[in-house]
């Protein structure tokens, strides 16, 4: 009986809470809509960063237990991270990595980032949610706006809206302004720009697939306006990881750059 009256308590008190944010999103919708990508944004960033560590770990253990076994330089770069062994260790630790002439595996290099407890980026994370939030506010929520009072509603509506969003904002405001304001203050304008022009194509890719279904469901009728971008958000904090993923993944590429060089020149030299 207690049960039964504490789950009606519970489901009258989230649907009266439901209500008040509803009210509160049809009242502010510009702040509502930029508060979703602040929060759903950022959540993706987060995810995205764990990926990221999980990554390393992953390619660790591949090389420990792989072909590459374990050297002396990995064991020096384990200590020199613990903050364990004798000083000359910890020099020869930075000896090993920063010494160019001499192969070294690649692992050692995994696994001193491995070794380090994972901390999130602060400031990648606030590029990420701020640029969310402000872009839902300064350029996606006027644009939807401009386009209900302009195509209005109805199936041709939904197609215009559908193929604007998708096939113009995707590809020339969202990805672009994503990697430069996210990516441009950590890394400088010019290499955010490289990383835009090599993982554009998939990344459109990716965008249609998940967008058109999503905003053609978003513009039709069944979706109330003032909750339109609080429901793309939704997916924005998946939409959110991958592009923060993908858009940081220039580690990795050096990382198999190297572990291949090593390889190749493992070869020549059993050759």
């Amino acid at each position: 009986m207690a049960h039964r009256a504490w789950k009606r308590f519970l489901d009258g008190a989230t649907m009266q809470a439901l209500r008040r944010l509803n009210a509160w999103a049809e009242k502010h919708p510009r702040t509502s809509a930029s508060a979703a990508g602040v929060i759903l944004g950022g959540s993706g960033d987060l995810m995205a960063q764990r990926i990221e560590a999980n990554d390393v770990e992953l390619e660790t253990a591949g090389a420990v237990l792989g072909s590459e076994p374990p050297s002396t330089a990995v064991r020096w770069v384990e200590e020199a991270v613990n903050g364990h062994g004798s000083s000359e260790d910890r020099g020869s630790a930075v000896d090993a990595l920063a010494r160019p002439a001499t192969p070294m595996p690649p692992s050692a290099r995994t696994t001193a980032e491995a070794a380090a407890p994972y901390t999130p980026d602060i400031f990648r994370l606030a590029l990420v949610s701020t640029y969310c939030g402000s872009a839902a506010f300064w350029i996606w929520h006027p644009l939807y706006t401009w386009m209900d009072r302009r195509f209005g509603f109805g199936t041709r509506a939904v197609l215009i809206k559908v193929f604007i969003d998708n096939f113009i904002g995707l590809p020339f405001i969202d990805l672009p302004s994503f990697y430069l304001c996210t990516l441009g203050p950590r890394v400088g304008l010019s290499e955010a720009a490289h990383r835009l022009r090599v993982d554009w194509w998939p990344s459109m890719q990716m965008g249609l697939c998940a967008w058109v279904p999503v905003t053609a469901i978003g513009f039709s009728s069944v979706t109330p306006p003032h909750l339109r971008l609080p429901m793309f958000y939704s997916l924005e904090c998946g939409w959110a990881c991958f592009l923060s993923y993908t858009s940081n993944q220039q580690k990795k590429r050096e990382r198999m750059r190297e572990r291949q060089v090593y390889l190749e020149q493992q070869q020549r030299q059993a050759g």
